[in-house]
């Protein structure tokens, strides 16, 4: 079984992960590419941060169960179970229920890996290893009401203030701005690949970022500001007559891989069947 979800999402950036809204296609997608991560790096950290409490453990299981068996043709199924425990155990889970829990959970992960072995100096830009793996499910639910409202966060935005370029009033904009800019650095110093699960919203043609397909009309949520801090930036769309799903690259900071394509399709509600596996992605 080929190494898919691992040659999408780059080490040490950040990149959003968009569909729609009530489809959970981008929670199964980032729980296949962490299962995928487990299997192939059993001594490597990963964190999910859910910020939506509805986080399936059961389906995580059987997802990590199904990347064990695709990587291990031979049938060892105690073996198997073992290793399934000591991949959960790898991963550290994290319930936030605002912006400012997400913020929190941020700085203590920022703190608690200081001098710690997963730092690095000097990420290279050509080295593709990833040392760690960080999921937010989902950013939209955190910062799409206090962005549309144009809410001021609290005097809790004092402590961020140092990742602003420039003096900002506290409003959802600005904090979203300064948590991005936090997690760059921590993605940045320890390796980590982020992944940001965002909601998608109807597109209009002025759009710069939407998909090549005319059909779709969707594009992320959270405005130019999200779009300007990440450094990769995808879409889920489906088909509804087929039930193909299509995974879109939307942008690309170093603009390589914009406009690749994957197809694929989802059986058993949560196996993910690529049809065109062998395809570059990157």
């Amino acid at each position: 079984m080929p190494v898919i979800f691992g040659d999408i999402f780059p080490s040490s950036r950040i990149s959003v992960l968009t569909g729609h809204a009530h489809d959970d296609i981008k929670s199964i997608f980032a729980m296949h590419t962490l299962a995928e991560f487990l299997v192939a790096n059993p001594t490597r950290r990963a964190i999910w941060i859910d910020t939506l409490g509805v986080f399936q453990g059961f389906l995580f299981r059987d997802i990590l169960m199904l990347q064990f068996l695709r990587q291990h043709s031979d049938d060892r199924a105690v073996e198997i179970d073992d290793e399934l425990t000591k991949a959960i155990e790898n991963v550290q889970f994290i319930r936030v229920f605002d912006a400012t829990g997400l913020q929190e959970a941020m700085l203590e992960l920022e703190n608690s890996f200081v001098n710690t072995t997963y730092q690095v100096t000097g990420v290279d830009d050509s080295d593709d290893e990833v040392k760690g793996l960080l999921v937010i499910d989902s950013i939209s639910a955190t910062y799409s009401r206090a962005m549309a409202n144009d809410q001021p966060m609290g005097n809790s935005f004092q402590v961020f203030s140092n990742y602003l370029d420039t003096d900002m009033l506290a409003t959802g904009h600005a904090y979203m701005e300064s948590f991005l800019k936090l997690l760059g650095k921590f993605s940045r110093t320890y390796n980590f690949s982020a992944i940001l699960i965002n909601t998608a919203v109807v597109a209009s043609a002025a759009d710069v970022v939407r998909s090549q397909f005319e059909s779709v009309t969707q594009k992320p949520s959270l405005g130019p500001t999200l779009l300007y801090l990440v450094d990769f930036c995808t879409l889920i769309s489906r088909d509804l007559q087929s039930g193909v799903y299509v995974f879109e690259i939307l942008a690309d900071r170093w603009r390589a891989t914009e406009g690749h394509l994957l197809s694929f399709e989802l059986t058993n509600n949560f196996e993910i069947a690529f049809n065109n596996p062998n395809e570059s992605i990157g």
